[in-house]
């Protein structure tokens, strides 16, 4: 038998109109969008180019900030799975652990980033930004990409490689040598290959030479993203000058 209601008959009336609301607006749903990449690799030219689609705002270059809000999450994840798995005394040095919350530590640390560092328009639906410092520390190169594919929900990557003789030969990497670079982006394209066969649906690679030589190659990309492709359009932007 249904236990009786305690409600008073008051709570099932309903509520009286409120009146007139201010106007909101309503959020616009997003995703992020990722260039994934290395110096001189020609993602200038396609952060400009995906960031012309209609509701894109794909930013330039950060240092990579998120590098350090992965450092900070994995911190607070090991303080909590190390020592806060159970409540400690106020004279034991973690004390407080238990109380930590990671997960919730680190979607406040991507809505900070969005925030004040992407600063997306308010009719933008898919943001995010190109950056070229990804392996600059290769032992953090898969989580940082594994903490930005569990925090900024939902996501896609894309890769942006190019021949390594013609990147290796750029004035950005004087201070390496060919051989040098040429083990850094090799290392860097076969971490690459690992992530997007564990995350084949967030993940895309284009070519450099081979768009810049054949701009229809990009048609694919555009079906990834699930956004219209005009060949007229994107061979006009690839043809504009960059200012660098």
């Amino acid at each position: 038998m249904e236990a009786p209601s305690n409600r008073s008959a008051a709570a099932d009336q309903p509520s009286p109109d409120p009146g007139p609301q201010p106007e909101t607006r309503k959020a616009v749903p997003r995703q992020f969008l990722f260039i994934v990449t290395y110096g001189r690799s020609g993602s200038t030219l396609l952060m400009k180019l995906v960031g012309a689609i209609d509701g894109y705002h794909i930013a330039g270059e950060n240092t990579n900030t998120v590098l350090g809000l992965c450092q900070s999450y994995l911190a607070v994840q090991e303080t909590k799975q190390k020592f806060g798995r159970a409540p400690k005394g106020r004279d034991d040095p973690w004390f407080g652990a238990h109380l930590v919350r990671p997960n919730a530590f680190a979607k406040r640390l991507v809505n900070v980033f969005v925030d004040e560092v992407l600063r997306p328009p308010p009719e933008a639906r898919v943001i995010g930004f190109k950056e070229i410092r990804y392996y600059e520390k290769p032992e953090f190169f898969r989580p940082q990409l594994e903490f930005m594919s569990t925090f900024f929900t939902p996501a896609k990557f894309v890769f942006n490689v190019r021949n390594i003789d013609e990147v290796a030969k750029s004035g950005w990497w004087k201070d390496r040598s060919h051989e040098a670079v040429t083990r850094y982006i090799t290392s860097f394209h076969r971490e690459m290959e690992a992530f997007m066969a564990a995350h084949p649906e967030q993940c895309f690679k284009v070519d450099y030479n081979e768009y810049t030589h054949d701009p229809a190659s990009l048609s694919l990309l555009y079906e990834f993203l699930g956004e219209p492709f005009d060949l007229d359009n994107v061979t006009g932007v690839l043809s504009e000058k960059l200012t660098h």
